[in-house]
């Protein structure tokens, strides 16, 4: 009876369980080194996040919702729209999955049926997911590429380069935002900000689920009960195109996920000191599978914390120095 026992508690977990017990350690682990890596900017006080509003808030609050108010009543969704023609949006995307390509149409027809504005969307991938769904004022390019690597940093520099407005979106195309949000940022860029986070930085993230992605509309964003998410650096970015052009763009040695986007805040806040987000703003992200261009299953993500490390050592005149010769900048006409 007893070495019945003994067999049994020595029995080998099977192998699929050995492998998901690995994964989940190797995961638990990546998330550890990042976490400390908040915590290393933390105590060298080199992030500073703005805890204090917008001095003009009030009265760019007034003209936004003013803005609003002209769209909501307007009987046809083509006339009335909110004027954003100062911005340009740059989306790239890789469809990698059904819940990627609903993301897309919900959020390009929320951009398009909102606001009068730019739009330019870069996809790549084995073929074109997009083209049929693409409007005539739209700008869209398709990369052929087989690659499972989504290089979102390349693609979002090509975008970059053709911007001939004063203001440039660095936008996710599963993330949406209430219009009061886009109004306030690209009128901040326009009244002198280098950069612009539109949500507070904080538990300030909304999950968009499934099931209301179903029946979405504008008036969803009003009635979500899903618990606030922390939310800080990513999602989408409002730029002073100039300043985003001259401080080298997005750093392509970043590639797929993580974390470039802490490294642009860094480098921003650091350069131009004209750095801020919206407080009391919220953002809203679309769920959606998480593969290794969505996590931290990207191959390349160890080398690219290893770049983050390296680059907030750098000081502001070494950071100028660092992006001025960096060799993917050859390729644009960012200066």
């Amino acid at each position: 009876m007893n070495s019945d026992k003994k067999s049994n508690k020595e029995k080998k977990p099977k192998k699929s369980s050995i492998i998901y017990y690995f994964e989940k350690r190797k995961l638990i682990r990546k998330f550890d080194r990042i976490n400390r890596l908040f915590l290393f900017h933390s105590k060298r006080n080199e992030i500073e996040v703005p805890d204090e509003s917008f001095t003009k808030k009030n009265f760019f609050q007034d003209i936004a919702v003013g803005e609003i108010l002209i769209h909501k009543s307007a009987e046809n969704p083509t006339n009335g729209l909110i004027s954003l023609q100062d911005a340009t949006f740059i989306i790239p995307i890789k469809i990698d999955g059904d819940d990627r390509l609903e993301n897309f149409k919900i959020a390009y027809k929320y951009l398009r049926e909102t606001f009068k504005t730019n739009i330019i969307i870069y996809e790549s991938g084995p073929k074109s997911n997009l083209e049929k769904l693409i409007e005539n004022d739209t700008t869209y390019f398709f990369e052929k590429n087989d690659c499972q690597t989504f290089h979102r940093t390349r693609y979002l520099n090509f975008m970059l380069n053709i911007v001939n407005t004063p203001v440039t979106v660095n936008y996710d195309i599963d993330v949406i935002l209430k219009p009061e949000s886009y109004i306030l940022a690209t009128k901040y860029i326009i009244d002198g900000y280098s950069l612009v986070f539109p949500y507070e930085f904080g538990f300030n993230q909304l999950a968009i689920s499934r099931e209301v992605k179903e029946n979405f509309d504008a008036n969803s964003l009003n009635n979500l009960n899903s618990e606030k998410i922390f939310s800080k650096f990513g999602f989408c970015q409002f730029f002073d195109t100039n300043c985003y052009k001259k401080y080298g763009g997005e750093n392509e040695n970043f590639i797929s996920y993580g974390p470039e986007d802490i490294e642009r805040y860094y480098r921003f806040n650091t350069l131009t000191n004209k750095v801020g987000y919206l407080k009391n703003h919220n953002v809203y992200h679309m769920e959606h599978q998480r593969g290794p261009n969505s996590s931290v299953f990207n191959p390349f993500y160890d080398q690219n914390v290893l770049l983050l490390k390296n680059i907030t050592k750098l000081s502001k005149n070494q950071l100028i120095d660092y992006y001025k010769n960096a060799d993917y900048i050859k390729k644009y006409n960012f200066n």
